[in-house]
């Protein structure tokens, strides 16, 4: 895996400045891979694994709108803005996302923001009911 750039961090958050909460975002992840001179950029919120009572087990998920223009404008140039809906095949980890390929001070970055984390992807946060808090896992 390629050693992060410095700017990584601060284009990642400047991006999550724009996923608006509609309740109470779970930790943000981030994924990154340099392929092919290409930065994947793959950012999501965590899912939140309830801790006691009839649901215990089941994991939530944020909801959270995007204001796609604003993360379009975080680029100097926008390439290709992209949008899938669903899956594309049992393969597919990513599911429900939208992809932008643009440029950052002549690098290229193919952004990509998940309405879910990948599958597999261990939770970020547990919702403790008896105990009425929230945990951070990461």
């Amino acid at each position: 895996m390629a050693t992060p750039p410095a700017w990584l961090a601060l284009f990642g958050n400047r991006i999550a400045q724009h996923m608006h909460a509609i309740d109470m975002l779970a930790p943000i992840g981030c994924h990154f891979q340099l392929e092919e001179q290409i930065w994947v950029v793959t950012l999501f919120c965590s899912s939140t694994e309830i801790v006691g009572g009839e649901r215990d087990g089941e994991s939530t998920y944020s909801r959270f709108s995007l204001d796609v223009q604003a993360v379009a404008s975080e680029f100097e140039q926008v390439e290709a803005i992209e949008w899938q809906n669903d899956p594309e095949g049992d393969l597919d980890d990513l599911g429900t996302h939208i992809g932008i390929m643009g440029q950052l001070e002549g690098t290229r970055i193919w952004l990509r923001i998940l309405s879910k984390p990948p599958r597999g992807m261990r939770s970020g946060r547990i919702a403790h009911l008896k105990d009425e808090k929230f945990i951070e896992l990461w």
